[in-house]
């Protein structure tokens, strides 16, 4: 079951897997791109990328119909992965401990040491939990009929967080000094993205799109997102301080970016030139 939340949140990284644009001041390069190879997958998505290199995500699995979470080691080594009685499982934040957060059903949830813990917004149809930070706070959004409202969930208090004016809010990352980042939805469901920090919000518009969205922060500041232009170009940046780096990735044809850690290491989904849609980690990037 896809819920508004995820279908505006996640979802929305399918959306910029599109050409790359020239408005950025630079690019961002890794000097290592190694693919993520995943058995029965369709449009697989790399959600985020911790300090040893664990990468989470989900996809479409062909074999069974249904979506599933998946975890990728620093080794290689790919594990797929359901909540126990769940229909569909998407796997969305990691933290340097290796707790994982996520969606399942209707329901978010957090997993540590092979423990699963329930996370739904009281009085919610649907709660999704989106990202973790090293201390454990964890940022996501929950649905109501008709929008989507973002949270933070620290000490097990939740606290509401809602662009001014904006009828969606999905917070989609927090680092560890609490800088939260993510989109919001305008009144023609238009997207941009955002900034939370020291109770105030900034937006991230990158020049001339019509629509932008955050996907992660690492502790630098780093922001990794996505943009969209009115005739359907776009594609993924890193930025920082108004400063816009469009990420280049050899032989693909696009980028949609999902994560950067601490390194600056990032994971993404990217289609390749022979239109093939995989996730990728990209090491040592500048």
């Amino acid at each position: 079951m896809v819920r508004l939340n995820l279908s505006l949140s996640r979802l929305f990284a399918s959306f910029l897997l599109l050409s790359t644009g020239a408005l950025a001041q630079g690019s961002y390069t890794c000097a290592t791109n190694t693919p993520v190879p995943i058995a029965n997958a369709i449009t697989p998505q790399g959600t985020d990328i911790n300090g040893p290199d664990t990468i989470v995500g989900f996809f479409f699995d062909n074999s069974i119909g249904h979506n599933h979470g998946f975890y990728r080691r620093a080794d290689g080594i790919v594990h797929k992965y359901l909540v126990p009685g769940s229909s569909e499982t998407y796997l969305y934040g990691i933290n340097n401990a290796g707790t994982v957060v996520g969606a399942y059903d209707t329901h978010g949830f957090s997993r540590s040491g092979g423990t699963v813990t329930t996370i739904d917004y009281p009085g919610a149809s649907s709660t999704t939990a989106e990202g973790i930070n090293n201390l454990g706070d964890i940022v996501g959004s929950y649905s109501t009929n008709t929008a989507a409202f973002g949270y933070l969930l620290s000490g097990g208090q939740f606290t509401i967080l809602q662009y001014p004016g904006a009828i969606s809010t999905i917070p989609t990352a927090i680092n560890d000094s609490g800088v939260i980042v993510g989109r919001y939805f305008d009144s023609s469901l238009n997207s941009r993205g955002f900034i939370f920090a020291n109770g105030e919000y900034t937006t991230i518009a990158y020049p001339g799109a019509i629509n932008s969205g955050a996907g992660g922060i690492n502790n630098a500041g780093l922001i990794v997102a996505g943009y969209v232009n009115l005739d359907g170009t776009g594609g993924a940046f890193v930025y920082k301080n108004g400063h816009f780096r469009n990420v280049s990735v050899p032989n693909t044809k696009s980028v949609g970016l999902g994560a950067i850690n601490s390194k600056g290491d990032i994971t993404a989904s990217i289609t390749t030139n022979s239109g093939s849609i995989e996730v990728f980690v990209g090491t040592n990037c500048q």
